[in-house]
C-alpha cells in the first residue's frame, strides 16, 4: 500500500548528516522526496538507500520556489518538511494521527543544534500551502497558506 505522507528534504553536500535524518523518520513508513540543489559528496547515493525520489532542483531565485517545486512534485495528500540535518525524536503518534485524517496541519518543536523552532511542518495537499522568503531572511522560508 502506498503511504500517504512524503517526507521532503532540500539537500545539497549533506552525507554527514542525512541517513540519520532519513533513519529517524523511516518508521513512519512513508515516501521521500529529496530536492537536490547539486551535491557534490554521497547525499544522492545515501538517499538512494532509502528508495528516495530525487528531483533536481537550482537555486534560481529562492529557497521558496525550490521548496514549491517540491510540493508541486508530490502526489501524495500529506506532506511533511524536515532539513537533512535535523532528526525528529518526538511527534510519531501526532503525524499518525494527522495521516488518520484527525487534523489537516500541525506544528513541531525540533531542536536544531541549540535552537527550538516552531514552523508548520506536517500539512495536507488540501490546505494549498506554498513557501514564501521572509524579506529579512534571504535562505530562509515560511510555509504560508494560499
Amino acid at each position: 500500500m502506498k503511504s500517504p505522507l512524503t517526507i521532503h528534504l532540500l539537500t545539497k553536500d549533506n552525507a554527514n548528516t542525512i541517513a540519520g535524518c532519513m533513519e529517524s523518520l523511516n518508521q513512519m513508513n512513508c515516501e521521500f522526496l529529496v530536492g537536490d540543489l547539486g551535491s557534490q559528496d554521497n547525499t544522492l547515493h545515501i538517499c538512494n538507500s532509502y528508495k528516495a525520489k530525487i528531483i533536481r532542483l537550482s537555486l534560481k531565485d529562492d529557497i521558496a520556489d525550490a521548496r514549491n517545486n517540491m510540493i508541486a512534485a508530490t502526489t501524495t495528500p500529506w506532506q511533511m518538511v524536515i532539513e537533512p540535518w535535523e532528526i525528529l525524536i518526538s511527534g510519531f503518534d501526532e503525524i499518525k494521527k494527522a495521516v488518520a485524517g484527525k487534523q489537516d496541519c500541525y506544528r513541531f518543536s525540533i531542536l536544531d543544534n541549540d535552537i527550538a523552532s516552531k514552523s508548520t511542518r506536517l500539512w495536507h495537499k488540501k490546505e494549498n500551502r506554498k513557501f514564501e522568503n521572509p524579506r529579512s531572511e534571504e535562505h530562509t522560508s515560511e510555509l504560508q497558506p494560499h
